[in-house]
């Protein structure tokens, strides 16, 4: 724990550091504290409205992109780098799923906003494109376009990563990739077992065989996250919140985010919501924050017999 806690620190200390000193003028030690600590804790809140796009530094979003990265990663992983110098990260089957879809959706994003003359196949379109996708696919939440602009295809990607959230045993939140590979593998599993009903077949992630049991703690989870995310749409939209927001700022609110899309979009904020959605808004975050089942355990009549 104490090497773990190190670790961290240590992270927040070179980002704000780094941040101070490859940020320009216009940013001070303060504004570079705080960055550096919503940054690592994936929270996403920025000193000044606009986010990121307030310093206009293409060098610290750069920065951000590759912090943002490690902040979502699994920190056992970093441990295992940091303290015995082993460098496992690819060899671990959740940091390459997370990896390899940071890119996909980059590159995806980057081709379509750049196929609709957005911004002329310069660099700079590769560099928003991560940005956001790091931004959202680590709960981040930071900005530095408004991605609402973007083509349909792009802002239906962003939908989409609303769900995803970063590696499990980091600071994010969301479903979690780890969960997201084992519902895929049980699907497959499922499958085979159509086509082969004698065969005998185990889910594994990495070298280890899942129990049934994780597996069906995983489903629940699951189902019970969607389940929260369509009810609370539902209430978002009886008080006659567009479809497209009530959708957004139902995910966003479990998943930890922070912008999502309608009303809610990066360059906008939550503030015109009449209290009982910021009270709703506020449960789902935390619901989100401590993985659901903490939370709506306190509701069962059986904890509070026993």
């Amino acid at each position: 724990a104490k090497l773990l806690w190190g670790i961290y620190v240590g992270f927040v200390l070179m980002l704000t550091l780094l941040i101070y000193l490859l940020g320009g003028e216009g940013i001070t030690f303060f504004d570079s504290l705080c960055h550096s600590f919503a940054t690592m804790a994936t929270g996403g809140f920025s000193t000044h409205s606009q986010s990121i796009a307030f310093f206009n530094n293409p060098l610290l979003e750069w920065l951000l992109i590759v912090f943002m990265l490690v902040a979502a990663t699994n920190f056992t992983l970093h441990f295992s780098f940091l303290s015995k110098g082993k460098f496992t990260y690819f060899k671990n089957e959740e940091f390459r799923v997370y990896f390899f879809t940071f890119l996909f959706i980059s590159i995806l994003i980057c081709l379509n906003v750049n196929y609709y003359g957005l911004y002329n196949w310069s660099l700079e379109s590769l560099r928003h494109s991560m940005f956001s996708t790091i931004s959202i696919l680590s709960t981040t939440g930071f900005g530095t376009e408004n991605f609402e602009l973007w083509p349909n295809l792009s802002q239906s990607t962003i939908f989409i990563l609303l769900f995803i959230g970063g590696s499990a045993g980091s600071t994010t939140g969301g479903l979690k990739i780890l969960r997201t590979v084992l519902i895929f593998k049980y699907l497959l599993y499922e499958m085979k077992k159509m086509i082969h009903p004698n065969g005998i077949y185990n889910i594994k992630i990495g070298n280890r065989i899942v129990e049934e049991d994780v597996v069906k703690n995983t489903l629940g989870f699951y189902l019970f996250y969607i389940f929260i995310f369509v009810l609370g749409a539902f209430i978002f939209s009886s008080f006659n919140i567009d479809l497209m927001t009530s959708l957004s700022a139902s995910a966003s609110a479990i998943g930890n985010i922070g912008p999502g899309l309608g009303d809610i979009g990066p360059t906008e904020n939550w503030g015109f919501l009449p209290s009982e959605l910021k009270i709703l808004s506020s449960f789902l975050m935390l619901l989100g924050r401590l993985e659901i089942f903490t939370v709506m355990v306190l509701f069962s009549r059986i904890f509070w017999k026993y």
